[in-house]
């Protein structure tokens, strides 16, 4: 199912999973309402989709909620699905784009082990950028 869904993805779909993801995220609501969750979880589960997914997010808003929940929730996730994968592409991007590096210090270390956070935290800014 998931599968199908990812490979049934066209631009446009992407963007309005992007666009829903973000107003849902932007107005700190409790729980998630619409099924533009759901969708970007299906999304996170393919490396290359997941991230491409992440860096759509990032680039369309600068709304602190909505990046605070992404670190916090579905780059935490992806990191954690897909590891050592992951982790080369993230410290390369935190080397060249704050807002990215900041995003990375909202990730927990989840099911990451102690190496694999310690990379994350290495490359992630902790400025209180979050909490004003």
């Amino acid at each position: 199912k998931e599968e199908k869904f990812r490979s049934s993805l066209d631009e446009p779909e992407k963007l309005k999973i992007v666009r829903n993801w973000i107003a849902e995220y932007s107005n700190n609501s409790a729980e998630p309402s619409c099924s533009c969750d759901q969708q970007f979880r299906m999304c996170i589960s393919d490396l290359e989709l997941g991230w491409e997914m992440i860096l759509r997010v990032l680039s369309a808003t600068n709304n602190k909620s909505c990046l605070c929940t992404l670190g916090c929730w579905h780059l935490e996730d992806w990191l954690s699905l897909h590891r050592e994968k992951a982790l080369d592409r993230v410290e390369a991007l935190a080397g060249t784009n704050i807002m990215f590096s900041r995003l990375l210090s909202c990730v927990y270390q989840q099911n990451l082990s102690g190496q694999e956070y310690k990379r994350v935290r290495a490359v992630a800014v902790y400025d209180n950028y979050f909490n004003d």
